[in-house]
């Protein structure tokens, strides 16, 4: 019944050995960009109480960053054991850094700087393309893994149809 619904259902251990499960999302607005700029946030938040107030304020921050210029796409990811990691591509540097003066970025950060906040500690940073090594992809006509150019093309002549860096 639930996946009549659409809804996806993975059972999984919370944790085994130095492995936490957890959950992840990938947001896109579809672009088809080369990133400039890889952006990393780490978080760890008290497991089982901050869940819901991270999961509250990344949400509008997602919506908000997606319609932004220079936005590619971005994945978060929450484990059991309360460390949280978003991964998020950017055309250029300015584009990145329009995200954080965001206003949904803004709330997320005071709720971590206040006094007893989200968050038991954070890691943030931008990475530039110091080497983004080739995109490859697999042709729906040859079926053969060929490397995304500009024309989009596979050697066999065909259009590749999904060549999106996320």
């Amino acid at each position: 019944m639930l996946e009549q619904l659409d809804l996806r259902i993975d059972v999984q251990p919370k944790v085994i050995g130095p492995f936490a499960f957890g959950t992840a999302t990938h947001v896109t607005n579809g672009s088809t960009r080369k990133p400039g700029v890889f952006g990393i946030t780490q978080i760890q938040i008290k497991p089982g109480e901050d869940d819901a107030r991270l999961r509250e304020l990344t949400r509008p921050i997602m919506q908000e960053i997606a319609e932004m210029p220079g936005f590619i796409s971005s994945t978060t990811s929450l484990t059991s054991e309360g460390f949280a990691t978003t991964l998020t591509a950017w055309e250029d540097m300015e584009a990145a850094k329009n995200a954080v003066a965001g206003s949904t970025h803004k709330l997320a950060m005071q709720a971590f700087f206040e006094q007893d906040g989200l968050g038991e500690s954070a890691w943030t940073s931008f990475w530039t393309d110091g080497q983004l090594n080739k995109r490859w992809q697999r042709c729906g006509e040859c079926k053969n893994m060929t490397i995304v150019t500009d024309s989009q093309t596979c050697k066999c002549g065909a259009p590749l149809t999904n060549s999106a860096w996320y």
